[in-house]
């Protein structure tokens, strides 16, 4: 990978950024603790820290945009990335976005510690040396579980594209391992003859079993649902805590659902339930499964969303 080549990957644009709000974090928490104890000689000190946390606060902004490129970057298909290591992603980007209110609640009271009355000038500071002592932690942590994405279950690396290309094959990750090479100096023996079978050569030749293929099966009947009193509720349940006009996908509607959102693009594709993104993610075709961090949709429910999608779409909510 060439190095204009790094500026091209999701990933490893955001591992460089990471490291803009890493260092302010570390860096600002000895300024302060100097700009406290100090005091009035502590002036240049006091306005260096606040130039820095106001700066995380814009690292902070930054870093958030290039993780949410990372993350739509992921390959969702199932199998891929389990649903704890998509949990661990969503708290990782929780926990990400809150650094910036930190940062600048840390500049804040870093600024205060300039003020002519005593008593707040040492009460601020205090408070300031414990809200840069809490932003260096909590970035800690956030970057903790940033890095146990990345070294441990292999997001963003070429091992996780391996994964999700032998899956895409039909292969099992762990049935690939390469065999253990032999110890020097130790001689391969030829594996021993196995016995005859007992059932006789005729077990050998027996034909394969004849097995019923889904294309061979009768075709699942569809009932009409009613899209006012079926597929609402569902949706009303398990959705629209999350997908409403405020968020970047919307399911409330029909049209917005032909919408869809930037990363799968329209969630229902009419008379084709099994190519519908809302489909794929509530069985878990795509990852994560839906409805995130609840509970999964019954399968009388799926189904209806299914029937529903399969007949057409038709909306029969009233006006």
């Amino acid at each position: 990978m060439g190095f204009l080549d790094t500026f091209r990957s999701p990933a490893m644009v955001h591992a460089l950024a990471v490291h803009a709000p890493i260092s302010l974090a570390f860096l600002g928490v000895p300024l302060v603790i100097l700009a406290a104890v100090l005091k009035e000689r502590g002036a240049g000190m006091r306005w260096l820290a606040v130039v820095a946390y106001l700066g995380l606060v814009i690292a902070a902004f930054l870093t958030v945009q290039t993780g949410e490129a990372a993350r739509s970057a992921l390959p969702n298909a199932a199998g891929v990335i389990d649903d704890p290591v998509w949990n661990l992603v969503h708290s990782h980007e929780g926990m990400a976005g809150k650094v910036w209110l930190f940062a600048l609640v840390t500049a804040l009271l870093t600024a205060c510690t300039a003020a002519q009355n005593p008593r707040m000038r040492v009460t601020t500071g205090m408070l300031a040396v414990l809200a840069a002592l809490a932003t260096a932690g909590w970035i800690g942590l956030t970057g903790h579980y940033g890095g146990t994405l990345v070294y441990v279950h292999g997001l963003g690396t070429p091992a996780l594209q391996y994964k999700q290309q032998l899956i895409s094959q039909g292969q099992t990750p762990a049935a690939t391992t390469p065999p253990t090479p032999a110890a020097p100096g130790r001689l391969e023996t030829a594996p021993a003859p196995a016995p005859p079978d007992p059932a006789g050569p005729a077990a050998a030749v027996l034909p394969p079993a004849v097995v019923e293929t889904e294309s061979a099966l009768p075709p699942v009947p569809v009932r009409e649902v009613s899209y006012a009193q079926e597929v609402i509720p569902i949706l009303r349940e398990h959705c629209y805590g999350c997908h409403g006009k405020a968020s970047g996908l919307n399911l409330e509607t029909i049209d917005a659902m032909l919408v869809g959102g930037k990363k799968a693009g329209p969630s229902v594709r009419a008379g084709q339930p099994g190519k519908s993104p809302l489909i794929q993610y509530v069985t878990g075709e795509l990852q994560p499964r839906m409805p995130q961090g609840g509970e999964p949709l019954s399968e009388n429910d799926i189904a209806i969303l299914r029937n529903w999608i399969a007949t057409g779409m038709k909306d029969d909510s009233p006006g």
